[in-house]
């Protein structure tokens, strides 16, 4: 039962991802200035103002996916869980080690792009969007791995967990401002639709169960609530100064007051208790004693509304072109506000870019912080006066056996 919980944690959640396509995960997370694509919505909408060789881009749909977990490798489990061996002493003692003392943590985002385009200046995008954070005391698994120890106190407060898959419509235009200063200097603002698909989320859990060697004692209680339906917008704004052929910098405040507003189908509150006298263990035999003393419930309200953020975004990035086969990136992302995208926090990422060939593209980066933590990415690109295709994938924590997630990305596009 232990593996199994185990391994659900850490990768139930590998459908999902970090970034918004193979061109970005490559580069680390980091992400490039004086991209025209429709994912602009993700990022920094003055990108449209800037000037560019084609008129129109439609971008064909795509996907990203990937996850982390802060404990378990996949080295570790195949080579101390996933064998089939009783767990020694030793092998209960480095599972417990691995997690953190705040507990485990196991995040994941998705973006699959449903439909895209530029049109000169403006741009369209629908998706679907997806987020997913579990948290999980080192407490539970102590108490699963080798039961319960005498007089401790075992408390569920940190068990928690958030959910949601969404469409987000959304629209961008740019603005080019007249100056003489640089040469160039563009603005950009973005507008978001959200419509809400599925909302999961443990918002209230507290409990204790403590042990003696006479006496069970404990009282807990779980609150959940689920939702199909939801509704909300956010905003965009983003700028860029373009110093010149070679030197770009930009600044971006995304998801302005982004929030879901869920229709509730129901919340549950999942309670169980031990009266005052708790329960005896040598009384334990008795079949009814159980039910006389250990009192547990479960309520079900339908209705009502729940709000959940989306995080509020400041991301200042930096792009060196060195020449027509060198390009280079820099992104500094801050999370403003804690959600199901995971804590708020900062992350850096970044990249380059080596043409070996005028059609070839190869990448490279990497990045630190954010809910999926350290990361490596690669990738790969195919170039064409009228064709587009991308492919990337990171490595977070680590690499080959040592790797606690994986992010892949694919991008295409069609340009005139």
């Amino acid at each position: 039962m232990m593996r199994r919980l185990i391994l659900l944690v850490i990768f139930a959640p590998t459908l999902l991802a970090q970034t918004y396509g193979g061109r970005q995960i490559g580069f680390g997370g980091a992400c490039d200035l004086l991209d025209h694509s429709s994912n602009i919505l993700h990022g920094n909408p003055a990108v449209l103002a800037a000037p560019f060789e084609s008129k129109w881009r439609l971008d064909l749909p795509h996907i990203a996916a990937g996850a982390a977990n802060n404990a378990f490798d996949v080295g570790f489990w195949n080579d101390q869980i996933a064998r089939d061996h009783y767990l020694s002493e030793s092998d209960k003692q480095e599972i417990l080690d691995r997690i953190p003392d705040d507990g485990l943590r196991v995040h994941g985002l998705a973006s699959t792009m449903l439909i895209g385009g530029v049109y000169e200046k403006a741009a369209l995008q629908a998706s679907i969007e997806s987020a997913v954070e579990a948290t999980a005391d080192r407490e539970l698994f102590e108490l699963a791995l080798y039961g319960n120890e005498i007089g401790r106190p075992y408390r569920l407060d940190e068990l928690g967990g958030e959910q949601y898959n969404l469409v987000d419509v959304g629209v961008a235009v740019g603005y080019k401002f007249e100056q003489e200063w640089i040469q160039g200097l563009y603005g950009g603002i973005g507008f978001h639709f959200y419509g809400g698909l599925n909302y999961e989320k443990i918002t209230d859990a507290t409990g204790e169960l403590n042990v003696t060697d006479s006496l069970i004692t404990g009282y807990g209680a779980i609150q959940r609530v689920h939702a199909e339906r939801g509704d909300g917008v956010g905003f965009d704004l983003g700028g860029i100064a373009e110093i010149n052929d070679q030197w770009s910098f930009g600044l971006a405040l995304r998801q302005i007051g982004a929030a879901i507003t869920w229709q509730l189908d129901y919340s549950t509150l999942e309670a169980f208790a031990v009266d005052s006298a708790g329960i005896i263990v040598d009384s334990l035999d008795d079949d009814d004693y159980l039910e006389r003393v250990f009192e547990h419930s479960q309520d079900t309200l339908s209705g009502g509304g729940y709000e959940s953020k989306l995080p509020t975004i400041l991301e200042s990035s930096g792009r060196y072109k060195l020449n027509e086969k060198f390009l280079f990136l820099g992104t500094l992302r801050a999370r403003l506000q804690e959600s199901a995208q995971g804590k708020a926090g900062v992350e850096v990422a970044a990249g380059g870019e080596y043409r070996p060939h005028r059609l070839i593209v190869l990448r490279g980066g990497a990045g630190v912080g954010g809910p999926l933590g350290f990361r490596l990415g690669t990738g790969v690109g195919l170039d064409t006066k009228h064709y587009l295709f991308d492919f990337g994938i990171s490595w977070h924590g680590g690499v080959f056996k040592d790797v606690k997630g994986v992010t892949l990305g694919i991008n295409h596009a069609i340009r005139f």
